[in-house]
């Protein structure tokens, strides 16, 4: 069966569109669950797969970037559970593959804290176990997903489900989101938006 072939002309189109929809008052809620744990000395972790992950890695290297910032004494704390390779490979050896976030967020995650899960399906079974863990039950937990992931939504407080089938769509808005998430802590503590260097 062929494959049908991605129009680029729809493709951009719809991620306009779908940019232009983000709810501000999503992003803002967002920014306030990280900022309100950073001042009470919490931790963010962050999880996904493949693109999900590096995206993940991003958002953190944004927030840890927020507390290098001589204008603020706001201590971020963030961790990346998919950036370990050795960690990863050896709970995915000695449990399966669905536990690597749990196994980890049993061990390192404390009430109040954190968890930003991001899943372009909404269905990957190490995030939904991850977000259904007891001990991860007393954090705050933050979802970016596609409209089918609401499965996924039901475990998190808040969550931006993307009205998209392509994952490259939905990868595309999540990106976005986390980036104004990041523009409204970086607002919160009056701190200059970044610009490039010359």
């Amino acid at each position: 069966m062929k494959k049908e072939v991605v129009d680029l002309d729809t493709m951009r189109a719809e991620t306009a569109a779908l940019i232009a929809r983000i709810d501000l008052g999503l992003v803002s809620k967002f920014g306030e669950v990280i900022f309100s744990a950073a001042e009470s000395g919490k931790t963010v972790y962050a999880i996904g797969n493949g693109g999900s992950a590096a995206l993940a890695s991003h958002f953190v290297t944004d927030l840890l970037h927020i507390s290098q910032s001589k204008s603020t004494n706001l201590r971020l704390k963030a961790h990346a559970l998919a950036s370990d390779d050795s960690m990863i490979t050896a709970f995915a050896n000695d449990y399966g593959y669905e536990e690597i976030f749990s196994r980890q967020l049993e061990v390192l995650s404390e009430a109040g804290d954190v968890i930003v899960a991001v899943s372009t399906s909404g269905k990957s079974r190490n995030i939904l176990t991850a977000l259904a863990a007891p001990r991860t039950a007393r954090s705050k937990r933050l979802g970016l997903t596609s409209a089918q992931g609401t499965e996924m939504a039901s475990l998190c407080d808040h969550s931006l489900l993307v009205e998209s089938d392509s994952p490259y769509v939905v990868e595309t808005v999540h990106v976005c989101f986390t980036q104004l998430v990041a523009a409204a802590i970086r607002s919160r503590v009056n701190m200059r938006a970044p610009n490039l260097k010359q």
